[in-house]
C-alpha cells in the first residue's frame, strides 16, 4: 500500500502544479534518491510540469478570450433586441389593429385575451392583529390566475 496520499483526481490543475513544483524543489539534491535511480527521470517530470503549466496558461488565455466574446455577443444581442423592438413598434404604429398586416411581418402575435373563469377562494387565510388599533394583516395562499384580491369586512356587533 502506498504511503503517499496524492489524491490527484481531487486536485485542481493549480494544486497539481504546486505539488509538482514542490516535488521538483524537494528532489533537487535529495541524497535519498540519487539522480540515476529516479523514474521517471527529472527531465521527464520537469517536461510534464512544463507541459501542464503551458496547457493551463493556454486554457486561461482561451477562457479570457471566451469571456470577452460572450460580453461582445451579449452587447450585440442587446442591440438586436432594441432594433427588433423598435421595428415591431414601427410596424404596429403604421398598421395599428390590422391583424392581417401585422401577421405578415413575421413577428409572433399575442393571443386574444380569454377569461380565466371563476377562481377558487384563497386557502390558508390568516388574519393577525397589528400594533395599530383597527388594523389587521391578512395573508393567504396565492390563487393561480388571480392578480389581486378584494377583501370585505364588517363590524361585528356585540361580544
Amino acid at each position: 500500500m502506498s504511503k503517499f496520499k496524492l489524491e490527484l483526481k481531487r486536485k485542481s490543475v493549480a494544486d497539481k502544479l504546486a505539488l509538482g513544483a514542490n516535488h521538483i524543489t524537494s528532489m533537487t539534491g535529495n541524497p535519498h534518491y540519487p539522480d540515476a535511480t529516479r523514474v521517471p527521470t527529472d527531465a521527464q517530470v520537469q517536461a510534464a510540469q512544463d507541459d501542464l503549466a503551458a496547457a493551463e496558461a493556454a486554457v486561461d488565455a482561451a477562457e479570457t478570450v471566451w469571456k470577452q466574446k460572450i460580453q461582445a455577443r451579449d452587447l450585440k444581442s442587446a442591440t438586436w433586441d432594441t432594433v427588433i423592438t423598435a421595428r415591431a413598434n414601427n410596424c404596429e404604429a403604421v398598421t395599428p389593429n390590422d391583424l392581417e398586416a401585422l401577421a405578415s411581418t413575421g413577428f409572433p402575435l399575442r393571443s386574444a385575451p380569454t377569461p380565466v373563469g371563476v377562481l377558487p377562494m384563497p386557502s390558508n387565510l390568516e388574519a393577525r392583529t397589528t400594533d395599530f388599533e383597527g388594523e389587521m394583516e391578512l395573508t393567504c395562499d396565492a390563487v393561480t390566475g388571480a392578480s389581486s384580491y378584494e377583501w370585505q369586512c364588517r363590524v361585528h356587533e356585540g361580544a
